[in-house]
């Protein structure tokens, strides 16, 4: 690693990030604040989860490993959630087909290392990482790609309803396409036909997830969850009903919304009447509400209240929250202390306290995830010869364009350009003296003036980006490279992209990095 910037002073991140990182007064009833040593203790002596619910949770994961062999450090950590004194970290993500963007390993790596820390703070207790599978989440086209090299690699497949439940019947054309792409690199081939391999030999989707995050990260004891199960809705049910009859989301949410629209902000998720779909075989529909009457919509069911209800105590596993739902579900089952997530995740669980308070369940620390940034030596070497920093590339590329055309015109006018328009209000000020009727001549003069030095100096800049129009069109494509779409690459790019550079071991170390004090930054990193 290079060097680091924290998160807080770069000028990518939305306002309610920033302002949540500098523990803003406005903001400090949305969240428990930012985790501390003190804070963290405190919240282990209140937090409580039954052990009805600690030996469903565990048994429930252990059945998930049955059907392949795992290390030990995973097995033991499943049998820790049945002990009182064993809480959780944890990262929620989708599917993604080999990993999918970056930011999917970044979050997992993160999340080890924060327990693992947290365990050596307070060593009577136990910490488990969690990786929460989005297994409910229906939106394949979210996941069922990979980007490398520049060019979007896709799985063909007309599956529908929940992801996790898919079979995985057509990837192996996917990973064979992966595996031409690597002849000159032995190892990260391998690997590619390694994960290709779990994909085939897996039910579904949720099964080869599991595996792909065990064959990267084989000792740290990470558990893989699927929350897709009857005997841990079960314990839910309560929370499933209030939501279905009360609508209990939508009122606390809005509400909340409303603040943090007043305080400037915007909301990351807008919240839906009811916030649970009806889940089948082959279809993940929304649920809704007319009157004394919910249906399914777009599908075939209806129900009176009576039926509704028989139907989430019979069969709990249909029931299956959305966006705005799904963290109470996490952290009702879950006796967890910390959530890890990235900017938007960390925006829309600033907007959940209410609720978690309108249904009686405890509400984590929020971390924002660290962010990584891979240059390669020819870009550190075009930003040491344009003078440029990493935190320059996180500005607009018209911006950055403009600054550093600025730096290369030898002629600067802005401090001669200023002498004149001084010069010019003095003349003014003396004219207006001799006949005030003339004021608005001399006004109109000062303003041609100004436009007209800068034109001047912006035909100056597009000389220069002229002249150096190969280096330009280099520094715009390194812009789109480190932020395509105003965003760090981290949220596109494969870090198959990287293997080519870095081991599979060196990589997962240098990304494993983490402030004693949980402050999260942008950890830059040349190869």
């Amino acid at each position: 690693m290079n060097y680091s910037v924290n998160l807080k002073d770069l000028p990518i991140f939305k306002k309610i990030i920033v302002d949540y990182l500098l523990e803003d007064k406005r903001i400090e009833g949305f969240s428990e604040g930012l985790p501390s040593k003190e804070k963290i203790e405190s919240m282990m002596e209140m937090k409580f989860r039954s052990a009805e619910i600690r030996k469903s949770l565990s048994s429930s994961i252990l059945s998930d490993y049955s059907e392949r062999e795992v290390s030990q450090p995973v097995i033991d950590n499943i049998n820790l959630l049945s002990d009182s004194r064993t809480f959780t970290v944890t990262t929620g993500h989708q599917l993604n087909l080999f990993t999918g963007p970056l930011y999917f390993i970044l979050k997992i790596a993160q999340t080890i290392k924060l327990s693992s820390q947290l365990k050596q703070l307070f060593p009577g207790y136990s910490f488990v990482p969690v990786y929460w599978m989005a297994t409910e989440d229906h939106d394949l086209e979210e996941i069922n790609h990979i980007h490398l090299f520049n060019q979007k690699r896709e799985w063909q497949t007309s599956q529908k309803g929940a992801t996790g439940r898919m079979n995985t019947q057509g990837i192996d054309a996917l990973g064979d396409n992966l595996k031409g792409l690597f002849e000159n690199s032995p190892a990260t081939k391998s690997l590619v036909g390694q994960i290709a391999e779990i994909y085939n030999t897996s039910q579904t989707l949720a099964e080869a997830t599991r595996g792909m995050v065990h064959l990267l990260f084989p000792k740290e004891g990470i558990v893989v969850m699927d929350a897709d199960k009857s005997e841990l809705k079960k314990h839910f049910i309560p929370l499933l009903l209030k939501e279905l009859k009360e609508s209990a989301v939508f009122e606390k949410m809005n509400r909340t919304n409303e603040e943090l629209k007043g305080l400037g902000y915007h909301a990351q998720v807008n919240p839906r009447e009811i916030n649970l779909f009806y889940l089948k075989e082959s279809s993940r529909n929304r649920i809704v509400r007319e009157k004394d009457k919910w249906s399914e919509l777009n599908g075939e069911q209806t129900w009176n209240w009576e039926e509704l209800e028989l139907e989430v105590n019979d069969f709990p596993e249909r029931f299956s929250p959305n966006a705005a739902f799904r963290p109470l579900y996490q952290e009702f089952i879950l006796p967890n202390l910390m959530t890890v997530g990235g900017p938007g995740e960390i925006a829309y669980w600033l907007q959940l306290k209410s609720v978690f308070k309108e249904f009686k369940v405890d509400f984590p620390f929020l971390q924002l995830r660290n962010s990584h940034l891979f240059l390669s030596k020819k870009q550190t070497d075009l930003l040491d010869e344009f003078s440029l920093k990493t935190n320059d590339l996180l500005t607009r590329k018209e911006e950055l364009l403009k600054s550093v055309a600025g730096e290369l015109v030898k002629v600067d006018l802005k401090d001669d350009s200023k002498y004149i328009i001084r010069k010019l209000e003095d003349l003014t000020r003396k004219v207006i003296n001799e006949d005030s009727t003339l004021e608005g001549k001399m006004l109109g003069v000062k303003k041609v003036l100004e436009n007209s030095l800068d034109q001047i100096q912006s035909k100056l800049e597009k000389s220069v980006k002229s002249k150096n129009s190969n280096k330009f069109s280099q520094l715009e494509k390194l812009h789109d490279s480190v932020t395509p779409g105003g965003k760090l690459n981290e949220r596109t790019i494969n870090f198959f992209n990287l293997l080519n550079h870095i081991n599979l071991e060196d990589f997962i170390e240098e990304i494993s990095i983490l402030e004693d004090d949980f402050t999260p930054k942008l950890y830059v990193h040349s190869y």
